[in-house]
């Protein structure tokens, strides 16, 4: 009993600690963060070897390397670091889109109207990360998904027109949103306000940001940080009904499969 005293939260920690690091490498891919946490993670394993052979000036200058790096680690990368805690704190995808199967398809017509007509459009869809501080810069509607009312509301010269739609679950929650623009100077100098707008919020919250162009009727998905230009509707359509369908057997929160991975559970039972 003793023995077992002993062992069991040495293991509980490394066990939350390695699932706190998966977590924060899952969420940081893709992003300029992600590099740098590589590098750092390189220069710690020189910096542990290092420290073991008793190099003592090698030990010394990556000391005060790594007390400078966190520092501006935290403020260069500022709004990755931020999505990826606010990913590690939220638990697994659950869409209040599946409530209404009519949900994507309302909204591909929606998007395929303001295209053909060369109508530009911002149009976010909430999810986990709350989206209130956006909302409370523009004019509340709550209103049920309407085609005729989207195109009203983003028809050139209209009040509304100026900003972004957020919609929550199957509302159109508020029009006019203010939406922060993406600092990153990685993107095409073509890409106009709406599509760094779409990317700003992207990067800061997981919230689904669709793009209509104005000037070409182009359809862009704006997603973590990414953008996809010039999708077609099919394609829309598409990613549209598999990010809202539900699918129990993707519904478990990505912390417990990977301790159902370590610990090889959650194996089909024999009938």
């Amino acid at each position: 009993m003793h023995f077992i005293m002993a062992w069991w939260r040495p293991v509980l920690e490394i066990t939350v600690f390695a699932i706190f690091l998966y977590y924060s490498f899952l969420a940081l891919k893709g992003t300029r963060t992600y590099q740098v946490l590589k590098g750092i993670v390189i220069l710690l394993i020189i910096y542990v070897i290092a420290k073991y052979l008793e190099l003592t000036t090698i030990t010394l200058l990556l000391g005060q390397i790594f007390g400078v790096a966190v520092i501006a680690v935290v403020v260069i990368f500022q709004p990755e670091i931020r999505r990826a805690f606010a990913s590690i704190g939220r638990t697994h995808f659950s869409s209040h889109h599946d409530s209404d199967s009519s949900f994507s398809e309302n909204l591909s017509q929606t998007i395929a109207v303001l295209s053909e007509k060369y109508i530009g459009a911002l149009i976010v869809i909430s999810r986990s990360i709350s989206l209130q501080p956006y909302i409370d810069t523009g004019v509340r509607i709550d209103s049920a998904i309407n085609m005729e009312l989207l195109v009203t509301i983003f028809t050139h010269r209209t009040p509304l027109h100026d900003g972004a739609v957020i919609i929550d679950g199957n509302t159109i929650v508020a029009a006019a949103c203010l939406l922060p623009l993406s600092q990153r100077s990685s993107f095409s100098k073509s890409l106009g306000t709406r599509h760094r707008a779409a990317i700003g919020l992207s990067e800061e919250t997981d919230a689904i940001v669709l793009v209509v162009s104005e000037e070409t009727g182009h359809i862009s998905i704006v997603s973590g940080g990414k953008i996809t230009m010039n999708v077609n509707l099919n394609t829309l359509k598409g990613f549209l009904s598999d990010l809202f369908q539900v699918k129990e057997k993707k519904s478990d929160h990505i912390a417990t499969k990977f301790i159902k991975k370590i610990f090889n559970i959650g194996k089909e039972k024999n009938a």
